[in-house]
């Protein structure tokens, strides 16, 4: 039998609707991740960012440096890619390193804070501010 110290894990798959990434993206973009979003590149083909990416797309995205209002390195980048991949790969972020705000967005109880986190964990793997 395991007892309540095993580290052992088993891996499961849990759907998320577009609908709720949809919404987080509004959300991050247009509130909660305003503090530290420079600019984001806007796509060529008229849509905007969030339909951009819904449709299979990316736009870049590009951090604000506080101290002199400019864009901001970070490990050695300066701009950052959102697509349907980096969603993808920062969903397993917050599962493994947050998953009280990955809970958030399964109950349907997201909020500026479960946003925030999302957009960090697509673009830096990580939750860089906040």
């Amino acid at each position: 039998m395991y007892d309540l110290e095993s580290k052992e894990t088993i891996n499961v798959t849990i759907p998320i609707k577009l609908y709720d990434i949809e919404c987080l993206l509004i959300e991050a973009f247009e509130q909660s991740s305003t503090y530290w979003i420079h600019s984001i590149k806007k796509p060529a083909n008229g849509k905007t960012a969030v339909e951009n990416v819904m449709s299979g797309g990316s736009v870049t995205i590009y951090v604000l440096d506080e101290s002199n209002g400019r864009k901001m390195e970070l490990n050695g980048k300066t701009e950052f890619t959102l697509n349907p991949k980096a969603i993808e790969a920062g969903i397993t972020v917050m599962a493994e390193k947050w998953p009280r705000h990955l809970a958030d967005i399964l109950i349907e109880n997201p909020d500026a804070t479960t946003s925030d986190v999302f957009l960090q964990c697509a673009l830096f793997q990580d939750i860089i501010f906040g």
